[in-house]
């Protein structure tokens, strides 16, 4: 009996293992053909633009000119009109109250609408903007525009930099209960709710609307409670240094969903960096249609709804218009005046001391395209002043390795992509600077400006919504 009992038991375990393989195998089939228009819905439409990397929580993502998406996932306190070239309000009734305080410092009040609820149908409070702005800043992602709100706010770098300056300690890990209690207690002493309203007090005068705007995907405002209930800060001053510390071996509670956001769309299927689906809601609650996002990386999805006209708009850089030059020179792609550069690249000189005399050493994120277009013929570059009998030593690194050089400085040259999604008149390009790159690397040239996105529209009228 026992016998039979196990081998019942094996054969479930077995039997439901192949489920979940059909159903996994199903899935991806699925989203493969969703590019073909017979089974595209006619309530449906498709964007061909990049997909997220590294998660749909905008707390621990940058993801830039991913706006498109992370504005219809989550609620921001202002939304930029490309259009227009403005912003607008939208959780916030109103452009801020700013007043100058006694001690040098600045006031921004913002009045909050109460017209607006999350998914789970609570109604968007202050508290809901305190909490989010306070996560995004405790957790200090470095893959977070973070970086703009503790320089802005506090005049520092970042969430390290504050601690080195405010304790005898350089890091969360290290502080005392007593220590992150009373550092959690400056820092919220500058994010303040007040019946209806924000309050923030900033070192600097550089207006909060573009960093609290849909141009920051991080600045996006949660359900505190969703965050909780999905194990993530619950908001209390004496968890928040855990939550810190635990934040890169844990998965984000928004990593594959938007649960914490808004309504109106529902994510149904998540594949880092390669496909997204979204069921769109109606007021009501009432499914209507599918929104299906590829990136523009997936040759074969994408070629395919280009040549049938299937997609709504389409988010190419300069690279990708190249990629797929000889199926953009047949389709009906048309060109909208909705584009816009939020990226610079340029040559930085390290503080490297390369062994061989002989040789310069240039380094470059290998994931670029562009980056490595330019590596490869910036010998052709003659508008600084180098030493011409030296070769040039080109490696291109992957992300992370990148990134700690570029911070180190342990380079001769690099060639380095600075995203910047403010125009420079209301926010300066460089504002975060010092928490990326070593003081000594020094910034030679402006080398080319290749993000640009452009809009195309769809041409078939029975998809056009």
């Amino acid at each position: 009996m026992m016998i039979l009992f196990k081998k019942l038991a094996r054969s479930k375990i077995l039997l439901t293992f192949l489920l979940l393989v059909l159903l996994l195998f199903m899935s991806t089939l699925c989203s493969e053909f969703l590019a073909d228009g017979d089974l595209l819905a006619a309530d449906s439409r498709m964007i061909l633009a990049p997909v997220p990397q590294f998660g749909l929580d905008p707390h621990f993502n940058w993801e830039e000119n991913k706006e498109y998406l992370f504005s219809e996932l989550y609620h921001y306190l202002y939304k930029y009109d490309h259009e227009e070239k403005e912003l607008k309000n939208w959780l916030a009734e109103d452009f801020p109250e700013i007043t100058e305080t006694d001690s040098g410092d600045y006031q921004f009040k913002i009045n909050i609408s109460s017209d607006y609820n999350f998914k789970s149908g609570r109604k968007i409070e202050p508290k809901d903007i305190k909490y989010s702005i306070l996560r995004l800043m405790l957790i200090d992602s470095p893959d977070s525009g973070a970086g703009y709100l503790w320089n802005v706010i506090f005049g520092v770098d970042g969430l390290s930099d504050f601690i080195s300056q405010k304790t005898d300690y350089n890091r969360a890990v290290e502080l005392s209960s007593q220590k992150s209690l009373e550092l959690y207690n400056k820092i919220k002493a500058r994010i303040k709710t007040n019946n209806n309203s924000i309050i923030f007090k900033t070192d600097q005068l550089i207006d909060l609307s573009y960093l609290l705007s849909s141009l920051s995907p991080w600045a996006a405002i949660l359900d505190r409670k969703v965050i909780e209930d999905r194990g993530g800060w619950q908001g209390r001053p004496e968890s928040w240094v855990y939550y810190h510390r635990t934040r890169e071996e844990r998965e984000p509670p928004l990593y594959d969903n938007n649960q914490a956001g808004r309504a109106e769309y529902q994510v149904v299927n998540y594949r880092a960096g390669s496909l997204l689906n979204l069921q769109k809601r109606t007021s009501g609650g009432d499914r209507e249609g599918i929104e299906i996002i590829f990136d523009t990386s997936r040759r074969a999805g994408v070629a395919e709804a280009i040549k049938k006209d299937l997609y709504e708009f389409i988010q190419f850089t300069e690279a990708d218009k190249k990629k797929y030059q000889d199926i953009l020179a047949s389709s009906k792609l048309f060109e909208s005046k909705r584009s816009f550069s939020n990226s610079n690249i340029y040559l930085i000189a390290g503080d490297y001391k390369q062994d061989f005399e002989d040789k310069r050493e240039l380094i470059y994120y290998k994931g670029s395209d562009n980056q490595e277009t330019l590596a490869t013929d910036i010998k052709n570059y003659k508008d600084f002043d180098l030493d011409d009998n030296k070769t040039w030593n080109i490696k291109g690194y992957q992300w992370s390795l990148y990134l700690q050089k570029l911070a180190s400085g342990a380079f001769d040259f690099a060639i380095m992509e600075w995203h910047h999604p403010y125009p420079e008149k209301e926010v300066p390009e460089f504002l975060t600077r010092n928490r990326y790159l070593a003081p000594e690397i020094e910034i030679l040239q402006r080398l080319a400006t290749p993000v640009v996105y452009q809009y195309g529209f769809l041409g078939n009228d029975a998809l056009n919504h």
